[in-house]
């Protein structure tokens, strides 16, 4: 219901902001990318998520004895208007959220300028025009190549979907990849889409937490760190992990134990020393921010004082 509702007032902004010259995909597709918005509980809405209704019936036809090709699509020379959905939510999907090799978004800030006023019955010179010749991809310089590309992703997207790519750990890499670009916001994106697949993995909240707290976002990275603590909860007696080794290997050394192995015991004490040491340290820190973060609740406080 919610998604109908999304996919038919898109049409309306289509209508107003792109003009009568928007083609079919292009039209099915901004209202079939809205279907995937869901209304989360606080009130707000969580978009841009992979909408299964489309995905799959695009796999299909991708896989299919004779798939469409991207031009008969852009051009409008299809013989079934249906086709318009999958297609058209596939393209928009695509060029939403396609990484380059350096982990840029080459076609996303070019789609606003496409869109709006569209006046041309010409439409896969423009298509070519934005994001062939100006898009500017490496290995990409040909609406072959585009298609190429386009449908391997959309085959990686299924396989992210069906589980069968470690979906959390490649939303970690892309954020870690985001981060080093400068881009925060598209970190922390892809840090929440990693934690949906894999919830409460502390190495992706700790991460989260700090670009968080980088964004001046005090009350969502108190909150992630106090996930951070609930998670890692369970790990405190790992600290005794040094202690026990280290009995292990005294016990070993008072008995007839060899040398090597001695040696082995010890390397694992010490080890397991090290990491109680940075496991601890590193709640205290995240005790420690939690504290001084700048949240509303800490302001709304001192503003009664």
């Amino acid at each position: 219901m919610l998604q109908t509702l999304f996919h038919e007032a898109s049409h309306q902004f289509t209508s107003l902001a792109g003009g009568s010259g928007v083609p079919a995909w292009l039209n099915e597709g901004m209202a079939s990318f809205f279907e995937g918005t869901r209304l989360l509980s606080n009130g707000k809405l969580d978009w841009n998520l992979v909408a299964p209704g489309r995905l799959y019936p695009l796999v299909d036809d991708l896989r299919g004895p004779k798939p469409h090709a991207l031009a008969n699509v852009i051009q409008g020379n299809v013989d079934d208007y249906r086709v318009y959905y999958p297609w058209g939510w596939g393209i928009v999907y695509y060029l939403y959220n396609a990484e380059d090799a350096a982990g840029r978004l080459p076609y996303r800030p070019l789609m606003r300028e496409y869109f709006q006023e569209y006046s041309t019955d010409k439409h896969l010179e423009r298509f070519t025009e934005f994001f062939i010749t100006r898009a500017k991809v490496d290995g990409v310089t040909t609406l072959a190549q585009f298609e190429t590309a386009f449908k391997a992703w959309i085959l990686d997207l299924e396989a992210m979907d069906k589980g069968q790519i470690d979906a959390a750990r490649r939303y970690e890499e892309r954020a870690d990849q985001q981060l080093a670009l400068g881009d925060r916001a598209r970190a922390i994106e892809l840090y929440g889409r990693s934690l949906e697949r894999d919830p409460g993995h502390p190495e992706v909240l700790w991460k989260l937490a700090a670009a968080l707290e980088s964004d001046q976002q005090g009350d969502r990275a108190a909150g992630v760190l106090r996930q951070w603590l609930a998670a890692t909860a369970l790990d405190a007696p790992a600290a005794n992990a040094g202690d026990a080794a280290n009995g292990g290997a005294q016990g070993g050394a008072n008995g007839a134990a060899n040398g090597a192995a001695n040696g082995a015991a010890q390397g694992a004490a010490a080890a397991g020393a090290s990491d109680a040491t940075r496991f601890a340290r590193r709640r205290e820190d995240a005790l420690a921010r939690i504290a001084r973060l700048p949240t509303r609740a800490r302001s709304a406080s001192r503003s009664c004082a």
